[in-house]
């Protein structure tokens, strides 16, 4: 239960973060003003990813490369991070064997019936 709310809220996170760099990088090409309110919260959510990987990774032919090279890495960070989570046991569940709880479809307790 806990682990499930954990993978929800990170592919959620991920993908909204991940959405608004494609956008980033979207209106970068149709080179929209940046004086819309959009393009602002665009830039103001996602300077302080950008800014430094802009550093390492130059523009290809006037197309921010950093963007799009950053929304993969995240994309891959929580398919990892999410792949991590699905393979912790649930320490929380019911056993499946050795204590049996009785319900309809228990073959041991219908057996018995």
């Amino acid at each position: 239960m806990l682990l499930d709310i954990l993978q929800f809220l990170i592919e959620t996170l991920s993908r909204l973060f991940v959405l608004v760099l494609l956008l980033r990088f979207y209106l970068q090409v149709a080179r929209a003003p940046f004086k819309h309110p959009l393009c602002q919260f665009v830039m103001a959510v996602t300077n302080f990813a950008v800014l430094p990987t802009r550093k390492l990774l130059p523009s290809i032919h006037g197309y921010d490369t950093a963007t799009m090279v950053l929304a993969r890495a995240v994309s891959l960070l929580a398919g990892v991070l999410v792949a991590a989570i699905n393979s912790v046991p649930d320490i929380f569940a019911l056993p499946r064997s050795g204590l049996h709880w009785c319900c309809a479809r228990c073959w041991r307790c219908s057996a018995s019936r």
